[in-house]
């Protein structure tokens, strides 16, 4: 399954796409001007290389709106009411 990322500008689009294969990930990006694909071997390769184009489209004032499909299922499932004394899990901070 492919997972999309869709980033908007001035009313222009421009979309990130991880596709998982047997022995590579390919992340491919288009936009109305441009497109491109690059291959790599591991799925830290696809995750830091994802996380940089998003960096870059960010810095250059385009706004992640959309990705998908939305892999999420179901409900909130945070039911705990929020900690009223410190995280104990923070010590010494």
């Amino acid at each position: 399954m492919a997972i999309t990322w869709i980033f908007e500008h001035e009313g222009e689009r421009s979309f990130v796409q991880r596709q998982d294969g047997l022995d590579q990930i390919t992340v491919r990006t288009w936009s109305n001007l441009d497109q491109d694909a690059m291959i790599v071997r591991t799925n830290l390769e696809a995750v830091q290389l994802v996380q940089a184009l998003e960096q870059e489209l960010e810095s250059r004032g385009w706004a992640l709106v959309e990705c998908c499909p939305e892999r999420r299922q179901g409900g909130e499932r945070r039911i705990a009411p929020p900690r009223s004394g410190p995280d104990r899990r923070r010590h010494g901070l």
